[in-house]
C-alpha cells in the first residue's frame, strides 16, 4: 500500500473592514427625516474651519448672532440656535454644498483615501452618542417633561479624519566622553539604565580585552 501523504492547509481568517453602514446607530440616523433632537452645533478646528463628520446628513450650523448669544447668556437660555433646515440631505456632499453656499462658511477638507479603522470607530461612537441623546429627548417629549442639560459627551465631538503622520525615527543618543576623548562606558550604561553587564561584556572581561 503506497504511503499516504498528509497535506496541512493553513487557513488565514481575513477580517472584513469596519464600515460605517454596518453600524446600527448610523443606520437609524440616516433613516431619520429630520435632524436628531439635542444635536450641538458643528465644531471648528484651530483655523476656524467647520468640521463635518463622515456620513453626516443634517445641517447643525449655529445661526445665532452675537447679540442674541449675549442676551441668551443673561437669560440663562441655550446660547446657540441651529439652522432652520431640519430636513435630511441625500448625502454628505449636498450637506457640504449647503454649508458653503447658504451659510458661506469654510469647511475642513475631505481627506482622500480609505478611512482607518480607528476613524470609523470614532465616527460610529459619534453617531451612537447622537442617537442616544435623540432617544432621551424623544422620551422626555413624549412624557411632556423638560430634559435637563446633558453633560458634555466626548463622543459627541465631531470626529475628524487624522492626517497622515511621518514615522518618527528615534534619535541616536550622543555618546558621553571622558576628558581624554574616550567613550565614558559607565556614563553610557547609566543613560541606558543598564545595571548589569551583558554576556558580551562579561566574556570580554574574562578574556582580558
Amino acid at each position: 500500500t503506497p504511503p499516504h501523504h498528509h497535506t496541512t492547509t493553513t487557513i488565514t481568517a481575513i477580517m472584513a473592514p469596519i464600515k460605517l453602514d454596518d453600524n446600527a446607530s448610523y443606520n437609524r440616523y440616516k433613516n431619520l427625516t429630520e435632524r436628531p433632537l439635542g444635536m450641538k452645533a458643528f465644531l471648528q478646528d484651530d483655523g476656524g474651519l467647520f468640521i463635518v463628520s463622515s456620513g453626516e446628513l443634517f445641517c447643525r450650523i449655529d445661526v445665532m448672532t452675537e447679540q442674541e448669544r449675549n442676551d441668551a447668556g443673561v437669560l440663562d437660555e441655550p446660547q446657540f440656535r441651529l439652522c432652520t433646515q431640519k430636513g435630511r440631505f441625500s448625502h454628505t456632499g449636498n450637506l457640504r454644498a449647503h454649508l458653503t453656499g447658504s451659510h458661506k462658511v469654510k469647511l475642513t477638507e475631505v481627506r482622500k483615501g480609505t478611512n482607518s479603522a480607528h476613524h470609523v470607530r470614532e465616527t460610529c461612537r459619534f453617531f451612537e452618542a447622537t442617537m442616544r441623546v435623540h432617544d432621551l429627548h424623544t422620551t422626555a417629549n413624549a412624557r411632556g417633561e423638560e430634559l435637563e442639560e446633558l453633560a458634555d459627551d466626548d463622543a459627541l465631538k465631531t470626529p475628524q479624519k487624522e492626517k497622515t503622520r511621518q514615522p518618527v525615527v528615534p534619535r541616536r543618543p550622543i555618546a558621553p566622553r571622558k576628558k581624554d576623548g574616550t567613550v565614558n562606558k559607565a556614563r553610557m550604561k547609566a543613560i541606558a539604565n543598564i545595571t548589569v553587564k551583558c554576556q558580551g561584556c562579561r566574556q570580554a572581561k574574562e578574556k582580558g580585552t
